[in-house]
């Protein structure tokens, strides 16, 4: 749904976003901007997540995200705009790393891979069902008075609110509180954890140390992983918002509602290779190489789309970084 909800400004940018609210020059690209201006949240999100309760806080988030997104379809101006994008991006930061530390508590280090897939994946396949959800709204344009961009938005943000509020109710804060395993899965659960910690000289995983966050922050690996991430994320996020845009410019000629279906298969192959990259890193317990692949494979994409002299060699360049958008970004989080 979030993720959806991040990108859906690209498709409704096709169904008159910019005309209705009057955006002007480089007005849109700098709505899209600020959204992550306020994605600082994200560090201090994850040092608090362990002293609060991990599910009422997800459940909040979500909740709070599916608001605001939905309020962005009613924005009238470019200032409007702006706040909601601003507001949005606040209430999504924290929710990316909060889940990857969740999963920790209840996976160990060799399992994380192919869970963390099904996260990711959950993107891939909301920008698929994204482009799905965004060519249906097209039939919509007009609807009680309403532009497509605005259906899409409200569509795409209400059913966040309603998964938030089931999340605060179902979600466990802890293996030992997980309602939903019997009490000798919840031992087991509990004692595959802590012995996977002891493994890693991890004294708690589920206990914030003071010591550990200055060590953190003085480790070389975790300002390398910055830097690798900064860049799989640039090229992530750019790609799922602007995607819209770059088929068009393919061949003006083509329909919205025809590119917007187009989209579809670009992310449905991504969701593809990396359950298979993530199944198999896993299985050789090995990242490097497949985050090296993942970024040859976006390298070549972009290049493709660059030089491409055709439309088949361009469009195909989208396949080519899709195949390697999740992989780089999935890989670097489990490392």
């Amino acid at each position: 749904m979030h993720f959806g909800g991040r990108s859906n400004i690209g498709n409704g940018r096709l169904y008159g976003l910019e005309e209705d609210l009057g955006l002007r020059g480089d007005q849109f690209q700098t709505a899209t901007a600020v959204f992550f201006a306020t994605y600082a949240c994200e560090v201090p999100s994850t040092i608090f997540l362990k002293k609060l309760r991990p599910a009422r806080f997800l459940s909040g988030i979500a909740v709070l995200w599916g608001i605001i997104a939905t309020l962005t379809g009613l924005t009238q101006n470019y200032a409007s705009l702006l706040a909601c994008r601003l507001l949005l991006g606040l209430a999504e930061g924290p929710l990316f790393p909060c889940l990857v530390v969740y999963l920790t508590m209840f996976y160990t280090r060799k399992e994380l891979a192919v869970r963390l897939s099904y996260l990711l994946a959950g993107a891939a396949i909301a920008g698929a069902v994204g482009g799905l959800v965004a060519y249906g709204v097209g039939y919509m344009d007009g609807l009680r008075g309403l532009r497509g961009w605005r259906w899409l938005l409200i569509i795409e943000g209400l059913p966040a609110v309603c998964l938030g509020i089931f999340g605060w109710f179902f979600l466990a804060n802890s293996p030992e509180s997980a309602w939903y395993l019997s009490p000798p899965e919840r031992q087991l659960l509990v004692l595959r954890v802590t012995r996977d910690e002891r493994e890693a000289s991890v004294p708690s995983a589920k206990v914030l140390h003071q010591a550990d966050v200055v060590a953190a922050f003085k480790d070389w690996k975790v300002w390398a992983f910055c830097a690798l991430n900064f860049g799989a994320d640039i090229q992530l996020f750019s790609y799922s918002i602007f995607l819209p845009t770059i088929i068009q410019a393919l061949n003006p000629a083509w329909s919205t509602l025809y590119v917007q279906a187009l989209t579809v298969p670009c992310f449905a192959w991504s969701v593809i290779v990396f359950f298979c990259v993530a199944y198999i890193s896993d299985a050789m317990q090995h990242r490097a190489a497949f985050g090296i692949l993942g970024s040859l494979a976006s390298i070549v994409g972009h290049v493709m789309l660059m030089a491409g002299q055709s439309v088949a060699v361009r469009f195909a360049g989208c396949f080519f970084v899709a195949a390697g958008l999740f992989v780089v970004a999935g890989t670097a989080l489990v490392w």
